[in-house]
């Protein structure tokens, strides 16, 4: 019954960890953390730049391309440790589109106010 209990918290407190993070293993264990929150800033300002040369830009435009941004940041971190074949880009995009998503919306959000 013990082995069992500790079985269970042990997939419970993975499964909490996973979702703290969001953040897939093909980047946990690749790009430091700093690094990532880096390029992810750096992306965000340059896309708010961009959002004043057209405020027609959409949310769903004005998440892709700083997410993009960011991969392009990260891309040579990521694409140098996997394997030539690996099609990591859209499982990247879319942890990092989750992980970042409530300061994306609420930037946008500031953006569209103005």
């Amino acid at each position: 019954m013990n082995v069992v209990t500790n079985m269970s918290q042990k997939e419970t407190i993975r499964r909490i960890l996973k979702e703290e993070t969001k953040l897939i293993p093909v980047i946990l264990r690749r790009v430091e953390i700093d690094k990532l929150n880096e390029e992810f800033n750096e992306s965000l300002e340059h896309t708010s730049d961009m959002f004043f040369r057209d405020p027609e830009m959409t949310l769903d435009m004005f998440t892709h391309i700083v997410i993009s941004m960011t991969i392009d940041g990260i891309h040579h971190d990521i694409h140098s440790t996997t394997h030539e074949d690996s099609q990591w880009y859209d499982d990247v995009f879319n942890s990092l589109k989750d992980y970042y998503k409530r300061q994306i919306k609420h930037r946008y959000n500031l953006l569209s106010e103005v």
